[in-house]
């Protein structure tokens, strides 16, 4: 696979999995607190017994918030780091551009 198959492979990626999230956030906005709540456990990976929903309350155990504070701290760097790369593509994507 050339370089270019292999850009142009990844860019395809990235705009899948963005429309793939775009599509969760929509749907995870219209949950109600026992669907938030079991996704909540999906995505952590918890305990079911650390997650309790009266009516639209849903609250957590601490060992739990503290896995979602960590898991949250790591996200302006994963921001970040996809703003990087993103960037290296685009300037390689130059780069191949001027080469040709």
């Amino acid at each position: 696979m050339s370089k270019q198959d292999q850009k142009a492979t990844l860019v395809a990626q990235m705009k899948q999995q963005r429309a793939a999230t775009a599509q969760q956030v929509s749907t995870d906005a219209t949950l109600d607190a026992q669907a938030a709540a079991a996704r909540l456990v999906a995505q952590t990976k918890a305990n079911p017994t650390d997650v309790t929903v009266n009516n639209d309350l849903v609250t957590l155990t601490l060992p739990l918030t503290r896995t979602i504070v960590a898991d949250l701290d790591l996200l302006p760097q994963a921001q970040a780091d996809v703003t990087n790369l993103q960037g290296q593509l685009g300037a390689q994507q130059i780069l191949t551009a001027d080469a040709k």
